[in-house]
């Protein structure tokens, strides 16, 4: 491999098995089968071979038609994807596997625990492409039995891949104790149950896998609208983009990289992969006619006559693919082609434009349509092709290409042969997969990519004061809540006379006092106070956790680090009350070894206000702080 010029940049490089689809000819004597796990095994291991990234799956959610029919592309049907992810995973050492699943028609705790799962067992080289299944075509196989509109997918999207974040992310390190002699195998303090109350999901649920070797799997999206691209911006670690023209491709990527300040967000966090056809010969015109060739073989006469009528907007019965095209004039209906209705705004116009070609080059209709829709993105010979993908990331047009073959499993044979090298050779594609330095093992999926390994949630507690801007979301929430709950009916007075009752020097160390917020990635979650009772008791106030972190014992965190600051200070005992309307402050202390000073059996609001006390445990004797709970 010779040493790359400065202005080289590294080539991604992605290995699509298309399935059956139009780029696929499944008529041709060199393409195998598409659900024999033979075709699989060779894709993935000759893109293996070839020093690829990571072999990418799409997935067909329902079996093709036209016209009430099966499209003829289908007839191999369509195999699941989560299956084939871990046959090739076991099959390989090194490369990735990425698989397509819809966030409409998932659950996010099912999904997530099965990707997990698989990026276990293959050693940390699973993505997940997230797509948000558009239509009704595809709605109908699932108990929704339609299709969210537009806005809505994508707002499920977004709450699905965070609520999937979450559940990666809620088993903190140290959480496997594996401890034979104790007969301890996990930390229950430190895997954290997960509670999300979103206007898409309503969960309560613990992760029943640790966090895998990469963190959790590496995010693909190919969404191209003005909110995919946002969402992208916002989630994705690769978008898997359609802009394969390099003018195009460059404003694409522009645009897309451009939204990552607002997200916070470096331009190498986010790869641009976009997909590509090819064709090679020994030189550019054997390349271009075999282009030609492999175009006409991948329009089938029933892809030519569903591209037409689509474009037509009505049927065309007895049309003949390999005559001329319709002499009938546009309809204004919406026609399926394949998966999806093509919309033209001006169809007469369209119409004659297409007439117009192929009466100017001498077309049939096959051949228009192989013209107009199978042109292939890199075409050429070896040299000319490396030379061009090398152009494409050199000058961000993007970062590499997702390859498609025409034929599987054999189609990406000649490409591994005799560009790769050439790719090599110029310093920008790897000879190698980077083992991890320090043990040795195969590399993630992450570390393939050049993609960092998402950092855990950053715990700590802080000590401030009242006046302190972190405190005031805290006491503006404790505020809402407690009048929402009392208003001025049980105690007479609103919530804000009771939290202007006392001084903010009370809560301060100079008079006996403390602040504490517990912040998660510079954010307060949580928090409480306390300040001198009497001499050898500190009074427990302000104990609040915001509402979207609830049932994750983060309440029970606050207490520790408020019970190990009090008994720093001097305390030997902790006296607090909470009121009638707030049982799961009562469920708390009870869980937490503090004392009712009051009778349990008797109603809430019979007992009014419910103190509670504790003795405290002499300094170094008491619980782990939130810091060493989250390292």
């Amino acid at each position: 491999m010779s040493a790359a010029p400065e202005s080289a940049r590294r080539v991604h490089l992605v290995a699509h098995f298309p399935g059956v689809n139009s780029t696929t000819v499944w008529s041709d004597p060199a393409s195998g089968s598409h659900i024999d796990f033979e075709s699989f095994r060779r894709f993935a291991q000759t893109a293996e071979r070839g020093r690829f990234d990571y072999v990418f799956l799409a997935e067909g959610l329902r079996l093709r038609e036209h016209g009430g029919r099966i499209h003829d592309l289908d007839v191999a049907g369509r195999p699941a994807t989560l299956a084939i992810l871990t046959a090739m995973a076991s099959v390989t050492r090194s490369i990735g596997v990425v698989g397509t699943l819809s966030s409409t028609f998932n659950e996010p705790v099912e999904l997530a625990r099965q990707l997990a799962t698989i990026d276990h067992l293959s050693g940390g080289r699973v993505g997940w492409n997230v797509v948000t299944s558009p239509d009704a075509f595809h709605g109908g196989n699932f108990r929704r039995g339609g299709f969210l509109p537009y806005a809505e997918r994508y707002r499920r999207a977004e709450e699905f891949v965070e609520l999937a974040k979450e559940l990666w992310d809620s088993w903190e390190a140290g959480a496997i104790l594996a401890d034979r002699a104790a007969g301890r195998f996990v930390d229950p303090e430190r895997v954290r149950r997960v509670v999300h109350r979103g206007p898409q999901f309503d969960v309560s649920a613990t992760s029943t896998v640790p966090r895998s070797p990469q963190g959790y799997p590496v995010i693909v999206q190919a969404g191209d609208s003005p909110a995919g691209r946002d969402f992208a911006a916002a989630n994705a670690e690769i978008i898997f983009s359609r802009h394969t023209g390099f003018a195009d491709g460059q404003r694409f990527y522009r645009d897309v990289k451009g939204r990552l300040p607002a997200a916070g967000r470096t331009e190498e966090s986010l790869l641009i992969l976009p997909g590509a056809t090819f064709a090679l010969g020994d030189t550019d015109a054997d390349a271009r006619e075999r282009s030609r060739e492999i175009a006409l073989a991948q329009t089938s006469p029933q892809t030519a006559i569903a591209w037409i009528e689509a474009i037509w907007g009505r049927e065309l019965p007895g049309l003949d693919p390999d005559g001329a095209l319709p002499a009938q004039e546009p309809g204004d209906g919406d026609q399926r082609q394949g998966q999806v209705s093509t919309r033209v705004e001006d169809r007469v116009a369209r119409a004659e434009q297409l007439r117009e070609r192929a009466r100017r080059e001498g077309l049939t209709l096959r051949e228009l349509v192989a013209a107009e829709t199978a042109q292939h993105t890199l075409v050429g010979s070896p040299g000319t092709v490396a030379a061009e993908i090398d152009r494409y990331v050199r000058e961000r047009a993007s970062d590499g290409f997702v390859l498609v073959p025409h034929i599987t499993p054999g189609g990406l044979d000649e490409f591994v042969d005799r560009v790769v090298p050439l790719l090599q050779e110029r310093g920008v594609f790897r000879t190698e997969y980077e083992a991890d330095p320090v043990t040795g093992a195969a590399p993630t999926l992450r570390r393939t990519l050049g993609l960092p390994t998402p950092p855990r949630p950053r715990t700590e507690v802080r000590r401030v004061h009242v006046s302190d801007p972190l405190a005031k979301p805290l006491l503006d929430d404790l505020e809402r809540e407690y009048d929402a709950r009392y208003g001025v009916e049980v105690f007479g007075e609103p919530a804000s006379t009771e939290l202007a009752r006392y001084p903010a020097e009370a809560f301060a160390e100079p008079h006996g006092g403390a602040f504490l917020v517990l912040l998660r990635d510079g954010e307060p979650i949580s928090g409480g106070a306390f300040m001198r009772h009497s001499d050898d008791t500190a009074e427990f106030k302000r104990i609040w956790t915001r509402p979207d972190h609830r049932g994750r014992g983060v309440a029970k965190v606050v207490l520790t680090e408020l019970e190990r600051e009090a008994a720093r200070l001097g305390y030997s005992r902790v006296y607090l009350t909470t009121g009638p309307r707030q049982p799961e402050a009562v469920a708390l202390y009870l869980g937490h070894g503090y004392t009712p000073l009051f009778d349990p059996a008797l109603p809430a609001d019979e007992v009014g206000v419910h103190p509670f006390e504790k003795p405290l445990a002499p300094v170094g004797v008491a619980g782990a702080t939130a810091q060493e709970a989250a390292a």
